[in-house]
């Protein structure tokens, strides 16, 4: 949850789980935490999970089970897609007026809001010389997914994510990211959301709560605290220095660093490569995790 983003923390909890039902993570019959268990889980107050509970009656999404608990209604998944569609017109709607209201052109404002709403590649192209790393590649991500790109090497993922950060220029096509343009809004881009190269750069004499500190210095107050809270998550000592770490728990530490700021868009070039079958395991189910938060 999310205190400073000005929806109740309730109704971000019945949120979640209306959306999880809705994309069929939760199925008729299954059983949701108790209050105290969710509660404690997310550190909020039990009055506030029992509220996003009834609320979650309500609505017909969950329904109490003599001697067992809460669960989902059968028919509830129908219903909460309905929701979220009505949640995501009505935004729609709002950032249109926003945009119009700003004095943006229809057709300029139609583009910022799809922006938004995915990470948009139209007809991209990029050649080196003779070579063409990346050939007409059109794709839409929509928000809140994990979206995995597949490819052999050399068939140009990495120059793609490149070229979405702003740091290659594509040679023809379009590329939009959160509403802003990767050619001319590069750097905008990058404050914005996450990124964990294949081969993240780490300063090997810094332990990770070292490291940590320097790096937030570079953004708001409050990404320290958040990256100690990943790296207590992720079960990372932070006294111990990152040369003497293992790569799963090197990647731990970059995928931390590139989450303090609680990016709207995290973006991962090889994360799991070289890792342990548990450790990749883990690794990609926080994926879902972050996802399931309103993060691509």
């Amino acid at each position: 949850v999310n205190a400073s983003n000005g929806v109740p923390v309730y109704d971000q909890i019945a949120r979640q789980v209306a959306f999880a039902v809705a994309d069929g993570v939760l199925t008729t019959g299954d059983l949701v935490p108790s209050v105290r268990e969710l509660a404690k889980e997310i550190a909020v107050n039990p009055n506030t999970v029992a509220r996003a509970y009834r609320e979650l009656q309500t609505q017909g999404v969950v329904e109490p089970a003599p001697g067992i608990g809460l669960v989902v209604c059968a028919g509830a998944r129908r219903a909460c897609q309905s929701q979220r569609r009505s949640l995501l017109r009505e935004r729609v709607r709002s950032m249109l007026r926003e945009t119009l209201d700003a004095g943006l052109p229809p057709h300029e404002a139609r583009d910022l809001v799809l922006g938004e709403l995915d990470k948009i590649i139209k007809g991209v192209t990029k050649r080196f010389g003779r070579h063409t790393a990346v050939d007409d590649v059109s794709l839409n991500v929509p928000r809140s997914s994990v979206f995995a790109l597949l490819g052999e090497n050399g068939a140009g993922k990495t120059t793609l994510v490149r070229m979405l950060l702003g740091l290659e220029t594509p040679d023809a096509g379009r590329l939009t990211v959160l509403g802003l343009s990767s050619r001319k809004e590069g750097d905008a881009i990058r404050q914005r959301i996450g990124y964990v190269p294949e081969r993240p750069t780490l300063y090997e004499w810094m332990t990770a709560a070292e490291i940590g500190w320097f790096t937030a210095g570079f953004y708001a107050d409050g990404f320290e605290q958040h990256y100690r809270n990943l790296l207590d998550f992720y079960r990372v000592p932070l006294k111990r220095k990152i040369k003497h770490m293992s790569k799963g728990m090197r990647a731990k530490v970059a995928l931390a660093l590139a989450m303090g700021h609680q990016p709207e868009l995290l973006v991962l070039d090889e994360p799991t490569s070289g890792l342990d079958t548990l450790v990749r395991r883990e690794f990609l189910e926080s994926m879902v995790d972050i996802a399931a938060e309103g993060r691509t």
